[in-house]
């Protein structure tokens, strides 16, 4: 179990806080605490905001290279993790234009994957998501943010690399939709490994190179 904590002051100096803990699991009687849910800071809260924006997009290097190579060959069939990327946001709902990273080939401003553009990732398999703090109320008891995060997990096929092999990445964007201006502000992570079990936990970090283990 894994989150980004964000927090910081408005210019009247009142804390917002996004801060989530554990989902809420009734069988084991876990309590709520969620402060993000899936998705761009929208207008909408009607149940198709749900069907467009409760998943993860996955896309492997390997087809954004075959895409670019072929995709202008006469029985190119665009594969659905790029065709379906979700670049745009429904600007009449209050969304961002631009959600997820591309590269637009043809410079129109527009996610045209039959015309050549791509999604843009890291690493050579990528998993994107979005989360907002803006559409639940906090279980942490913090004041909204209105905050927007769009995440890309990633690793690399290293195979005689042994520690970059292994290892998953994470970046975050972090946008500001809210009408506030922040200050001191913190950004965090919390992290629940449970590998194994509750009572064997053990976690360190290294400074010099950013990193947790």
């Amino acid at each position: 179990c894994s989150n980004i904590w964000i927090g910081g002051y408005d210019i009247q100096n009142q804390l917002h806080l996004a801060g989530q803990l554990y989902p809420y699991i009734p069988e084991n009687q876990v309590n709520a605490s969620r402060d993000f849910t899936f998705g761009p800071v929208s207008n909408d809260t009607t149940m198709w905001y749900n069907l467009l924006y409760d998943h993860v997009w996955k896309v492997n290097k390997s087809e954004i290279d075959y895409h670019i190579a072929h995709y202008n060959d006469a029985n190119y069939t665009i594969p659905l993790s790029i065709s379906q990327w979700p670049a745009h946001g429904r600007m009449d709902q209050g969304e961002m234009w631009i959600l997820a990273p591309f590269v637009d080939v043809d410079n129109n401003n527009m996610y045209n994957p039959e015309n050549g553009d791509y999604p843009k990732i890291r690493g050579d398999q990528a998993v994107f998501f979005m989360l907002n703090d803006q559409r639940l109320l906090h279980g942490s008891g913090g004041q909204k943010l209105g905050v927007q995060v769009n995440g890309m997990a990633y690793s690399y096929n290293a195979p005689n690399d042994t520690f970059l092999n292994n290892t998953v990445f994470m970046h975050f964007d972090i946008y500001n939709r809210s009408t506030y201006n922040y200050h001191n502000l913190f950004i965090g992570t919390f992290a629940d490994f449970e590998i194994g079990y509750a009572d064997d936990d053990y976690v360190g970090c290294d400074t010099i190179r950013n990193m947790c283990y």
